[in-house]
């Protein structure tokens, strides 16, 4: 049995907010499908980035910190109920 399954994504929050800044992107995303599937969606296509918050900080935090980490931002996602979901994408500013 065939059945329809959809996504619908809505940039809310594109690129730099001024010269010289960081990047931000953020997407609200309503679909049908599962959480998981949304979140590997964002992740792997929508943007790319593999690094969670809480991991990038920490990454800052510490002398001799992994500087590939660092210029590969790090990502949010949020589920926020009845198939709607919130994905967040911060790149810093590299020169």
């Amino acid at each position: 049995m065939n059945q329809e399954r959809y996504i619908k994504i809505k940039q809310t929050q594109d690129g730099q907010e001024r010269r010289y800044g960081d990047s931000h992107y953020r997407f609200e995303i309503q679909s049908d499908l599962n959480e998981e599937i949304i979140k590997r969606f964002c992740t792997e296509i929508l943007r790319p980035c593999h690094t969670i918050e809480d991991k990038w900080r920490e990454n800052c935090k510490k002398a001799g910190s992994d500087m590939g980490l660092y210029f590969g931002g790090f990502y949010t996602f949020r589920n926020k109920g009845n198939g709607l979901f919130e994905y967040y994408v911060f790149e810093p500013y590299c020169d």
